[in-house]
């Protein structure tokens, strides 16, 4: 088997991890499954040029968080080249719906056990989400959250947690026309998430799904009007009650087209926000990449 392992230096978990570190946890555990393998670090664009140029790889270890893994999972889509994600992230949603475990050797250890699994991907353009794409208040909440990892003075953290403060009182809503599956609605509300499979349930206040193969987008519609309602909401996803409770309405599609009526989109695709104009499609794609599970995970989820 050959490898390339790609540490993002700019990922928050690296940075509080080290990246040293963890190319030597990276080095040990392959050197004992006698793997073949280059490490590179560096910016999102060193580690996607290094995925675009790799030939003959058979496996992609990203040390990164979920955005990057995503990012670089949409050049690995029905490639033979399969995705090891490793827990480098804030939230490391992708690893813990794989059931990696979150101490660094222990996900080398359990993954590098593990079995080739095909899982669903989402589509928005060329851009994959391995997750999930929310769109409205959570967006802004997201930016400040970057903004905060990104400080360096007493100042810009000040900054920041005014910014997310003001992103929850000032959760205003957006007038949304929508197409799922062919179906046209008009919502109005200030979130809307798109998940790739469905939530099922939540462990540690991060929202988690038990499967990644059903083939399907479920779209969450929420009855959020303002920043008390979308505390509620948030509080649903990350209780893991968000079926359960009567401000979210689920249907589950095969894709979905979003226009917002005041012209710009502000979403986020796997944690990373993003400011669009114009329409959004969102679409399932089945079994489209290839990634290392764990086996007793395989077993459970799959």
């Amino acid at each position: 088997m050959k490898a390339i392992a790609l540490i993002n230096s700019t990922s928050g978990g690296v940075q509080k991890i080290g990246a040293e570190q963890i190319r030597l946890d990276i080095e040990h555990a392959l050197r004992a499954q006698s793997i073949d393998f280059d490490i590179m670090e560096g910016g999102y664009q060193t580690l996607n040029d290094a995925v675009s140029n790799a030939r003959d790889i058979d496996l992609v270890i990203c040390a990164a968080g979920d955005g990057t893994q995503a990012a670089l999972a949409s050049l690995l889509t029905n490639r033979k080249s399969a995705l090891l994600p490793l827990p480098c992230g804030t939230v490391n949603m992708f690893c813990r719906d794989l059931g990696i475990p979150l101490d660094l050797p222990d996900a080398l250890a359990a993954s590098l056990a593990g079995e080739f699994v095909k899982v669903d991907i989402g589509a928005i353009g060329e851009r994959v989400f391995l997750s999930n794409v929310v769109f409205g208040a959570y967006a802004d909440l997201a930016e400040a959250r970057e903004g905060l990892r990104d400080a360096e003075t007493i100042a810009d953290v000040s900054f920041s947690i005014v910014e997310a403060a003001d992103a929850i009182l000032h959760a205003d809503p957006v007038r949304y026309r929508a197409v799922i599956d062919g179906q046209k609605l008009s919502i109005h509300t200030n979130t809307i998430m798109v998940s790739n499979n469905a939530i099922t349930h939540a462990e540690n206040l991060v929202p988690g799904r038990a499967s990644l193969s059903e083939g399907q987008l479920c779209i969450y519609l929420t009855d959020a009007l303002h920043g008390g309602d979308f505390t509620t909401v948030l509080a649903g996803f990350i209780g893991g009650g968000a079926d359960a409770s009567d401000k979210i309405e689920r249907r589950d599609c095969k894709s979905i087209t979003l226009t917002a009526t005041s012209d710009e989109l502000a979403y986020t695709i796997d944690g990373d926000p993003i400011k669009a104009r114009g329409s959004i499609t969102a679409t399932i794609k089945p079994k489209a990449l290839t990634v290392l599970w764990p086996s007793k995970a395989a077993t459970t989820a799959l």
